[in-house]
């Protein structure tokens, strides 16, 4: 029979009758119970320390593997084990010795299995989560694809629109059988209309353009100024909408234009470039640089995708928008002061500071013409084309405007009274090329481009620059005013 536990000998001896025990004997007895449990806690002790020697290895094993997984479970199974070896079950202690090695072995496999299978398993997922990365990154690429193609489509449907607007405002314009283009509701500009402060700086250059659309009004007006910036007004209420800084350093600007339907601003600066700018989005498409001194003249050429600067280092360019680069270079004989583009045809009009005009058809040639003097020996400061094309308008540093027929370069109408400007001061057709209207020192005058009399004329402080590219005429003045033209409903100040 197994003998009792060891923790109850000392009680069960002093329990026992004590007429059992002789006096030649209890003594022995007591000591012999006393060996027996000390043996026993002897044999508990080793295995403890077998237990101990076990787990120290299986934490070396996790430390040399370096895994995160050999953790909590394994040491709770050591634990279970500890539990397993120290329990009493079945009357007795774990057996020492080679018993407790074996098992320890095996635990020890067991733990080394458990290891493999789960370092397995994470290589798997590390491989399915490369492949997910893969696949996101991919969505990733198409859905940037189908966000640009998306742009693409709407910049491009957009532009049709306005495009089929322009068209529809142009058939609109065509009157009688004969097919001569004029303009909806073409208004004199027989008085201001409005008159307001849209800046603090002097205002140097101004263009107009209308079937814009939103969020720009559909008929704007754009002014530069010498401070930098680019005033944008509302052309039917003359009411200021917004201004950009078209750079940084904020240099002076000497011309812009306008191209109708599309937000596109063409600015010409002081510092040599020419800037390309998305007003509906606000942005900076492009920064042209090329000529070697100041610009005089900018303009959209037709289909708004090309451009087109003149400078006084005597060349003309004309720019890829798209691109952002250089599309040809044409060098004339003398300083570019001004300059004018016809949109339909392409033909480029180049005027110099000696009263000559040369003329550029870039279908046809690679150079200007000979220069045509037209005033004189007077300085140009500003050039126009007529809306059919077939006349030249210009103007000379003395005030006198001439219209010049573009097929024999002879000048058919000189236009006086003006009185003396300085550079630059483009004068303009009115959208059907029925009028014409420019600036002197201290007035406006307007005339009639076939029989050159005088239709109006005003004495306003200071007139800048005017724009006829809508029904309405408009002017630029150098304390910071603009002023819409018309036949009635404002009060001329």
């Amino acid at each position: 029979t197994a003998p009792p536990p060891t923790d109850t000998l000392f009680l069960d001896a002093l329990e026992e009758p004590l007429e059992a025990v002789t006096s030649c004997n209890w003594r022995s007895q007591l000591l012999a119970r006393c060996a027996e449990r000390d043996r026993r806690s002897d044999g508990l002790k080793e295995l403890y320390d077998q237990y101990n020697d076990n787990l120290r290895s299986l934490k070396l094993l996790s430390f040399a593997h370096a895994s995160p997984l050999l953790g909590p479970q394994e040491t709770t199974r050591a634990d279970s084990a500890d539990d397993m070896q120290l329990s009493p079950a079945n009357g007795g202690g774990a057996t020492p010795g080679g018993s407790s090695s074996t098992r320890g072995s095996q635990e020890l496999e067991a733990m080394r299995q458990v290891l493999e299978e789960r370092e397995q398993e994470l290589r798997e997922k590390d491989a399915a989560h490369a492949d997910v990365c893969r696949q996101a990154t991919q969505l990733g690429r198409e859905n940037r694809d189908l966000k640009e193609q998306l742009q693409a489509k709407t910049e491009e449907a957009e532009r049709l629109l306005s495009e089929l607007s322009m068209l529809r405002e142009s058939e609109a314009c065509w009157q009688g059988g004969g097919g001569r283009r004029v303009a909806a509701a073409l208004v004199q500009p027989l008085k201001r209309r409005v008159f307001s402060k849209i800046h603090d700086a002097e205002l140097t250059c101004i263009a107009a353009a209308s079937s814009q659309v939103a969020p720009l009004p559909r008929s704007l007006i754009a002014i530069g100024t010498a401070d930098g910036f680019v005033k944008l007004v509302n052309g039917e209420t003359g009411r200021a909408h917004a201004q950009i800084k078209v750079s940084l350093e904020q240099p002076r600007l000497v011309a812009v234009d306008l191209a109708p339907g599309t937000g596109m601003l063409l600015a010409a600066s002081s510092d040599h470039a020419l800037r390309l700018l998305d007003l509906r989005a606000q942005k900076l498409l492009h920064t042209l640089r090329g000529h070697t001194d100041r610009l005089s003249a900018c303009g959209f050429l037709k289909g708004n995708t090309h451009a087109f600067t003149a400078s006084f280092d005597g060349t003309v360019k004309i720019w890829d928008l798209e691109k952002g680069q250089t599309h040809r270079s044409i060098r004339s004989a003398k300083p570019v002061c001004c300059a004018a583009l016809h949109q339909s045809s392409g033909i480029i009009v180049a005027g110099h500071q000696d009263g000559t005009v040369a003329v550029w058809d870039p279908r046809s040639s690679d150079a200007f013409s000979v220069p045509v003097p037209v005033h004189q020996g007077r300085g140009l400061v500003g050039l126009c084309m007529a809306p059919d094309g077939q006349s030249i308008l210009s103007q000379a540093d003395d005030g006198v405007v001439c219209v010049t027929s573009l097929d024999a370069m002879r000048t058919t109408l000189t236009l006086r009274g003006a009185g003396p400007v300085a550079w630059p001061s483009q004068p303009v057709f009115s959208q059907d090329g029925a009028f014409v209207l420019a600036r002197g020192v201290d007035s406006i005058h307007c005339w009639d481009a076939t029989t050159g009399e005088l239709v109006c004329s005003h004495d306003k402080q200071a007139p800048l620059c005017v724009c006829w590219d809508l029904p309405q005429a408009v002017s630029a003045h150098s304390n910071g005013h603009a002023a819409l033209w018309g036949t009635e409903g404002g009060v001329d100040k």
